[in-house]
């Protein structure tokens, strides 16, 4: 957090930082749900196939198509977009509309 955070309270601190752990849960969720395409292609090339493993000490994610997944299951969890936006895990589209970055 840089210049940004002045005048948070440590609460929407703390409420960024679980933000940004859920969305790291959900990136590594969509990877280990993965059954073909691109991501799995790319790590099996460069031989890191084991970051595929559950057991994998390397939490290793994968950010799907959909340009609102990730806000709309952080949204379900209870995040405010107010909080995800501070917490650099939204952007804004041309329609207005929140989406993943």
């Amino acid at each position: 957090m840089g210049g940004q955070d002045r005048g948070l309270s440590m609460d929407e601190r703390r409420r960024m930082v679980e933000a940004n752990a859920a969305a790291a849960q959900y990136f590594r969720r969509e990877l280990l749900r993965a059954t073909g395409g691109w991501p799995l292609e790319y790590l099996r090339a460069y031989g890191a196939e084991s970051v595929l493993s559950p057991a994998s000490a390397w939490r290793v994610g994968y950010a799907p198509q959909a340009w609102s997944d990730l806000v709309d299951r952080l949204q379900e969890r209870g995040f405010s977009l107010a909080t995800l936006a501070r917490a650099g895990l939204l952007v804004w589209n041309e329609h207005g509309d929140a989406a993943g970055p």
